[in-house]
């Protein structure tokens, strides 16, 4: 059967289908819609301006320094446990819980923990848990180097 002439398109008609454009338009808002949620929303940043008209340089407090890494050590001296904290000595495992709560308090850097070999199990549990219950997530052991 042999199709009427008024019912054939010529060559030169034009065939655009919709379909690949509405593919196109939805890809794109389906993408759209997946990257806004991770941007970072604007309240959650560091905004410390200086007053209107001020030009002076401002120097953080200590406590507003960015730590790279928290740096706990704990050795035997002799029935005495040594805690240094960043350097620094402690005197007891509740002062350390302290210190790394208004540490958390700022920021969660990396923690380190170097442990003696005589230290006791138990109070490296206790400073895990204290690095832990405080919102420190990435705790380390630090190795000692094989000479």
């Amino acid at each position: 059967m042999r199709v009427p002439s008024f019912v054939r398109e010529s060559p030169l008609t034009p065939q655009a289908s919709m379909t690949p454009m509405i593919d196109v338009v939805f890809q794109l808002l389906v993408y759209f819609l997946c990257t806004a949620g991770f941007s970072p929303r604007e309240y959650q940043l560091p905004a410390d301006l200086p007053p209107t008209g001020a030009s002076q340089q401002l120097e953080p407090s200590p406590e507003m320094v960015e730590l790279e890494m928290i740096q706990v050590v704990l050795r035997r001296q002799g029935d005495r446990l040594a805690i240094r904290l960043n350097g620094e000595p402690v005197a007891t495992i509740e002062e350390l819980v302290r210190r790394l709560r208004l540490i958390a308090a700022v920021a969660t850097p990396p923690v380190i923990l170097d442990i003696g070999a005589t230290v006791p199990m138990r109070e490296v549990i206790a400073v895990y848990d204290a690095c832990l219950a405080n919102g420190f997530s990435d705790i380390r052991f630090a190795a000692r180097r094989r000479e």
